[in-house]
This record gives C-alpha cells, sequence and structure tokens, in this order.
C-alpha cells in the first residue's frame, strides 16, 4: 500500500493542505504567496491560483507534493522554525476538527480510538498521500511508536505537521496529557521517521 512504481511522482491530497493555507491566511495573510511561487517550476505554478484563496487548492485534487513543500518552507521563511512549530501544532489541530466534520468524516469514524487509529493508520494515510508505508503500535496504554518509511514525498515542514496531525487526532479521540517525542527522521539520515507518542485515554 503506498508503494507505488518508483517513477510515479508523489503527491499530497489537496484536501488538508488547503485548510492548513485557509486557516493560515486568515490569521497571517496572504505574503507568503510571493514565497510560494518563487521556488515553484512553471510546470507546478501553472496548477494554482495566486489571486484565490489558499492558492485556489482543490480539497479532492492531488498535487505533486513540491508544492506543499513550497507552501510550508514560504511560510516557515516568514516565521522561523520556533514559530512555524507553533503554527503547525495550532493549525495542524484546526484542520482535523475541520476534516473530521468534513469530506474525510468517514476517516475518523474509523479511527475513533488510539488502538482503531493504529489499525487503520495507513487507509488514512493513503486517502492524503500516494507513497509512504505508515505504523502506529500501540506498546502498552498511554505509549505508542509511530513510523513512516518509504515516502518520496517527506519534507522536514511536512513530517513536523505530520506529528502534530497525530497529535491532533490522539486529542480529537479523547486522550490528554500527550507528549510526542520525534526521535528520528530521514531528514536527519534515518531510514524511515519514527515518534514516540505518551498519553492518557479518559
Amino acid at each position: 500500500m503506498s508503494q507505488l512504481d518508483p517513477l510515479t511522482p508523489p503527491l499530497v491530497k489537496g484536501g488538508a493542505v488547503r485548510e492548513l493555507v485557509l486557516w493560515y491566511e486568515g490569521k497571517h495573510g496572504r505574503a507568503y504567496v510571493v514565497g510560494v511561487f518563487n521556488r515553484l517550476s512553471p510546470e507546478h505554478a501553472e496548477l494554482l491560483a495566486p489571486d484565490r484563496f489558499a492558492l485556489g487548492l482543490l480539497p479532492s485534487t492531488w498535487y505533486p507534493a513540491e508544492i506543499v513543500h513550497a507552501i510550508l518552507e514560504s511560510i516557515a521563511e516568514r516565521h522561523g522554525p520556533d514559530g512555524m512549530r507553533a503554527l503547525l501544532q495550532t493549525g495542524n489541530a484546526h484542520v482535523v476538527r475541520r476534516m473530521s466534520r468534513g469530506i474525510y468524516q468517514y476517516l475518523f469514524k474509523l479511527v475513533g480510538s488510539p488502538e482503531l487509529y493504529a489499525r487503520y493508520i495507513q487507509k488514512a494515510w493513503n486517502a492524503l498521500h500516494n507513497t509512504g508505508i505508515r505504523h502506529v503500535v500501540i506498546e502498552r496504554p498511554g505509549y505508542a511508536i509511530s513510523t513512516i518509511e518509504s515516502w518520496a514525498g517527506h519534507h522536514p515542514w511536512l513530517c513536523e505537521g505530520t506529528t502534530e496531525t497525530m497529535r491532533a487526532v490522539f486529542e480529537a479521540v479523547g486522550c490528554t496529557d500527550i507528549v510526542i517525542e520525534r526521535v528520528r527522521c530521514v531528514s536527519d539520515g534515518s531510514k524511515r521517521c519514527e515518534a514516540f507518542v505518551r498519553y492518557r485515554e479518559v
């Protein structure tokens, strides 16, 4: 699953990205747009609409991962690493709330507990990414290990955002005291991205 032909370019579904960008524009405006287009090839730039909200991203359309990378890099350039991490935590919490009531609500019915989240994580992942092998293993109550491998669409900020999405999902299913420790990332030369998740189920 999500292991496509090596020649298949990495793609990201527009839904979650659009929600994050709409949230960001509402909070911080659209000055980031210039940075996005400065980072894109003409071919990829043609897929966006600079004058429209959220760059004209459509929820059900698959986009080259490079477009998402450019969006995140442009936002990070404006806010710095610490500011970007804070934005991703707050923004992804908003995205999860929105998507749990929107076209992806069927996924959130599947992941109604940490155990179900672990069981269906690959299916949820495949709805948003066309590459990557995703695992969440509940080692014991209140402790999980999350890994992503073979993710051709990886980018450091997209990886960070994935971690914050996981935090928001655990909160959405009723967990508290969530602490996530990212221990490996392919950006640092590791073969996979890995995080430890500690939480309390109410």
